[in-house]
């Protein structure tokens, strides 16, 4: 029987996941990223990758949902800022986007018609 996690265990492993999802999904995306890398790179068993998500598809999710909340903070924190102008905010938030494009294998992938494809044929349309 597996050993069971503390919550604080749980927490970090997530956090683990999620960050090594990210990097394996940006190097080799989704189609080549192997449940059992995932969990290496997290220091977990394959089981034990299924205790936190029931595919490598729902981890993916969990990755664009983690990113789209540090863009959403980001921008949030951008809006406050109230001195700059509404022009140069904008200006801002593209060159961001821009950047994470160039420089983010993730998001690059993200915006690969392959990466769509893949988990457009796992999912139906209203979970994608």
């Amino acid at each position: 029987m597996p050993r069971a996690f503390t919550d604080q265990e749980k927490k970090n492993i997530r956090l683990k996941l999620i960050e090594s999802g990210k990097i394996a999904f940006g190097q080799y995306g989704i189609k080549k990223t192997g449940i059992e890398d995932l969990a290496k790179m997290a220091g977990i068993s394959k089981g034990a990758f299924y205790q936190f998500y029931p595919s490598k598809e729902d981890l993916y999710f969990a990755v664009i949902r983690q990113y789209e909340t540090g863009q959403h903070q980001y921008m949030h924190t951008l809006l406050k800022e109230k001195n700059e102008s509404e022009r140069k905010l904008l200006k801002t938030v593209i060159k961001n986007i821009m950047d994470q494009v160039d420089h983010d294998p993730f998001v690059r992938r993200l915006l690969g018609k392959e990466e769509f494809d893949y988990l457009w044929q796992k999912f139906t349309p209203e979970k994608l």
